[in-house]
Parts: structure tokens; C-alpha cells; sequence
């Protein structure tokens, strides 16, 4: 029988159907929800304690993964429920047979009818899809998975469509045999047929944390030449600035899915929440309504996090205290120390009937659009001490008043061409935005990371600096959008201690 595993805490559901008559066994009928089936449900790695070190943090070490409940729902081939089981935590022989002490063992199911598909859903929220039912009223909405929600309440989706018969009878070692109708013990019958089925269930969200802000008060950008223009190619330019200081009043998401149907396995999810363009996109400190994918995009610490003061209607900032001064910077939040992080889970649909450890977004996000916007208020930047300067290094000299670029100088537009990105004028509330576009691995500095089911990404610092501020929550993919380093690990392998509650 084939194994699937997802770390350790994945759980990997193996079904063996099977019965008296080996012969009758190896030959399916035609219809593949013909016949009665006893079918033996195992389910392994669940409630498996796992650390993984981040950062040398043991805040974010330890991890035991529970299941509260699990239902299994066995189907025909149109993903009708033919019959539905919803399993309790609790000391009975059958959970313990699943997930529990004796998870190795299994539980049998017997005297299904018409059944040619199972599906297995770890942590439902709500009451369990009714028998008769279609499979495909089960959908997952993003609005309840706030931040703070708590792993072992995190649902997980796996199915198998496509059971395979047995050739050999396969009796022994069963934990215990129920009856999945009325949850009584049952005894097995004989000349049903037999089947292997292997189901991995994952998550139904990936999380990105963000453990540390800071901004560069004061820092220097080289330019080459010949992105300003060919009269300039093969010159050197360097701008120069100081005293950034911007107020952090909110962090957003977006190019996320609101909503995600599961069953059947084909379906893409619904409810595409794309970025806004502007600054309409966002009003009084969350997203607007209109603007993406309805009510459920304006949940706090789902989709965004933000300080608006409706008193003054303004900003403020968004951790409560002035950022701290290090070195060139000034960090705005840092919870490396303590053990905490800005959280962000959000769905990432995939192919529930996929095995193996490490699978695609299906189908895959577009990470050529922004998906986290940092919203600052920048009010009268001179009066914060704020200052750019630009100079012409091409023969190698260090900057000075002799090579300086004047506003006023021989070539004008030399001059605004290299501090167009260092300019913050009066704009609406003046508010402009940091758009992250790009997601790098941390251990290869160059290799772009690609956002998947069951994962936390670990960004340790965002770092920005005064050119990577636009006006709006879209921000061209050839202008300079800040690019972060994310440690990529498997979900379950972390307690997460969320800023906010």
C-alpha cells in the first residue's frame, strides 16, 4: 500500500476495502459505485509533537498538532454523500483507531452502499454536509481564520477519487469496526468488496509572519546612467538622503482568494480578492467595500491591520510608540525577542486529491502582482528634518559639494530624473504606500519563492526605504517595490504567537 506523509504532522489516510472472496476482490465492477464496500479507514501523524528552530527563537520551537474532530465522507462518483462520519476527540476505540494511541490500527467501516470516493475533512467548522447531499456546499470562507485562530482548529482537506481494488484480503490488525450509520460496533461481512485508497490531508491555510519593520532613515541609492536615458549611459550617480521618518499607520493584503470549494477536486476558487488600484482601494483604515471580495475582506486581522483614528481621522501609529533608532534605521516592530510576529493567514487552494509532501497552488497565485501594501502617512517631510541630495561618482569621487546636482543647475531634468523617487508631495490624506511584490528564499538569495498549500513563511525583516514609497497600492514591476527574504518551513512545525489580539 502506498504512503504519504506531510512532515509529521500531515496526516496520511490509507482505506483498505476487503472481503472474503479474493477473486471477486481483484475484479471491480464497472460502475464504480456498484457494490457494497467494507472500507478501513488509518489516518497517521496526527497529534505528533515536532520542533523546527526559526531564527534561534525557541518562542517559535515547539508544536503539537491536534485534531478535534474528523469527518470522512464517503461518496459516489458524482460527490453525493452517501454516508458522512463525524468522529469526536474522545477515549472510544474508534477515535483512538484514527488519530488516536492505536492510529495505526484503523477503523472499518462496513455495509457501504454505492460508495466510490472518500474524503477526509480534520477540524470542520459548522455541522458536517448532510447524507444526500453534494460535496460541493463545502466551502471554506478566509474570514474565519483570523490571525490568532489556533492550529488544532485549522480545518484539513484531502480526498481520493480513485480507489484501487485489492488483490488479498486484508482483515487482521483493524482497531475497531463500526457501523458509519448509527457509530455502533459491527461485525464485518462477508463477499464485500475490497479497496486501498490513500488520502493526504493538509491545511487549508499558509501563514506569512512578519517578525521585524524597520524603515532606513538615512541611506544612499546608486543609479546607473542609462536608466535615466542613453545621453547618460556610462555615468554613475548616487542620491543620498536622510531624516525618513514616515508614520506606519497599516499593513494590507491582497491578490488572495475570500472563499475556496474544495469538492470537486477541478474547482478553482471563488471570490478573488485583487488589488485595488489607488488609494480608493482603502477607506478609514480597511479596505473598502466594493473594492475586493465583499464584507468578508473587511474581518480585522484577517486581511488587514491598521491604527485609523476615526476621532481625528487620521492615522496613527499602528504598534502604539515611536519606532526605535538603530544604526541607519528606525524599527518599527520588532518581536524577534519576544516571540512575536505580524500574522497573516490566507487560503491556498490546491488539488485536495494530490499525494506527497510538497505540492503546488492550483491553480498558482500570480506573484507578478503586489500582495502585501505598507501604508504610511507622510505629513510635511521637511519639518522632520527630511533631506535628498544627489551627486555625479562616475570618475570614482565620494560625494561632495563639488560633484553635487544642483535643483537649480545646468541640467534640470537630470536632477528630477534621479530624485523623482525620493519626493513626497501633498496627496490625498497624504498617504503612500510600500508594495511587496516579490518573495525571496532566504537561503538562496536569488531564487523566487513560490507560494503553496501548508506553509509558513517566515519574512525576519522587511526593510524600506524612502524610494520604495508610491502613491498607490499598485506599483509597476519594473520601478523599485520592496523584495524580502522569507525562511520557508511546513505549518505544522511552529507555534505561532500572534501581535494583536
Amino acid at each position: 500500500m502506498k504512503k504519504s506523509t506531510f512532515i509529521a504532522t500531515l496526516a496520511t489516510a490509507a482505506l483498505a476495502l476487503a472481503g472474503c472472496n479474493k477473486e471477486q476482490a481483484g475484479t471491480p465492477a464497472a460502475d464504480p459505485d456498484a457494490g457494497t464496500k467494507s472500507i478501513t479507514v488509518t489516518i497517521n501523524g496526527a497529534g505528533v509533537a515536532s520542533k523546527a528552530a526559526i531564527s534561534g527563537s525557541d518562542e517559535y520551537e515547539e508544536n503539537t498538532h491536534d485534531f478535534n474532530t474528523v469527518d470522512i465522507y464517503f461518496t459516489n462518483a458524482n460527490d453525493v454523500v452517501i454516508v458522512g462520519r463525524r468522529v469526536e476527540k474522545g477515549e472510544t476505540d474508534e477515535w483512538n483507531s484514527l488519530v488516536g494511541n492505536n492510529s495505526s490500527a484503523g477503523v472499518r467501516y462496513v455495509g457501504l452502499e454505492g460508495v466510490s470516493r472518500v474524503y477526509v475533512v480534520a477540524n470542520a467548522t459548522g455541522e458536517k454536509i448532510a447524507d444526500g447531499a453534494n460535496l460541493n456546499t463545502f466551502i471554506l470562507n478566509l474570514e474565519n481564520y483570523a490571525a490568532n485562530v489556533e492550529q488544532n482548529t485549522i480545518p484539513y482537506v484531502g480526498g481520493d477519487e480513485e480507489i484501487t481494488p485489492l488483490q488479498d484480503e486484508i482483515l487482521d490488525g483493524v482497531g475497531a469496526t463500526v457501523d458509519p450509520t448509527t457509530g455502533e460496533a459491527a461485525t464485518p461481512e462477508e463477499g464485500q468488496q475490497y479497496y486501498t485508497a490513500d488520502v493526504t490531508v493538509r491545511p487549508v491555510i499558509s501563514r506569512l509572519q512578519i517578525k521585524k519593520i524597520s524603515v532606513v532613515t538615512s541611506g544612499e541609492l546608486e543609479i546607473d546612467g542609462s536608466e535615466i536615458g542613453e545621453a547618460y549611459n556610462g555615468k554613475k550617480y548616487l542620491v543620498k538622503w536622510e531624516g525618513f521618518a514616515p508614520v506606519l499607520g497599516g499593513i494590507y493584503m491582497s491578490n488572495i482568494y475570500g472563499a475556496w470549494q474544495p469538492v470537486p477536486a477541478n474547482t478553482a476558487a471563488t471570490d478573488f480578492f485583487s488589488t485595488p488600484t489607488g488609494q480608493e482601494g482603502i477607506s478609514e483604515g480597511k479596505w473598502a467595500d466594493g473594492s475586493g471580495i465583499g464584507t468578508d475582506i473587511n474581518v480585522e486581522n484577517v486581511t488587514w491591520y491598521s491604527n485609523w483614528n476615526s476621532g481625528t481621522s487620521e492615522y496613527d501609529e499602528l504598534f502604539g510608540a515611536d519606532p526605535v533608532a538603530e544604526s541607519s534605521k528606525s524599527v518599527y516592530f520588532d518581536g524577534t525577542d519576544a516571540g512575536r510576529c505580524v500574522p497573516f493567514n490566507f487560503l491556498v487552494n490546491y488539488d485536495v486529491r494530490a499525494e506527497g509532501e510538497d505540492i503546488a497552488a492550483s491553480p498558482a497565485l500570480n506573484m507578478n502582482e503586489p500582495h502585501f501594501h505598507f501604508q504610511f502617512q507622510y505629513e510635511n517631510p521637511a519639518s522632520s528634518g527630511y533631506a535628498y541630495h544627489a551627486y555625479d561618482i562616475t570618475d570614482g569621487s565620494e560625494p561632495s559639494d563639488a560633484n553635487e546636482i544642483k535643483p537649480d543647475g545646468n541640467d534640470q531634468n537630470l536632477y528630477q530624473a534621479l530624485v523623482k523617487d525620493f519626493v513626497f508631495e501633498v496627496t490625498v490624506g497624504n498617504l503612500y504606500y510600500a508594495n511587496i511584490v516579490q518573495f525571496n528564499n532566504a537561503a538562496t538569495s536569488g531564487t523566487k519563492v513560490d507560494i503553496k498549500p501548508a506553509k509558513i513563511y517566515n519574512m525576519d525583516e522587511v526593510v524600506i526605504n524612502p524610494y520604495n514609497l508610491t502613491t498607490g497600492t499598485v506599483k509597476p514591476q519594473d520601478e523599485r517595490n520592496v523584495i524580502v527574504y522569507v525562511t520557508v518551513v511546513d505549518f505544522d512545525n511552529i507555534t505561532v504567537y500572534p501581535s494583536f489580539e
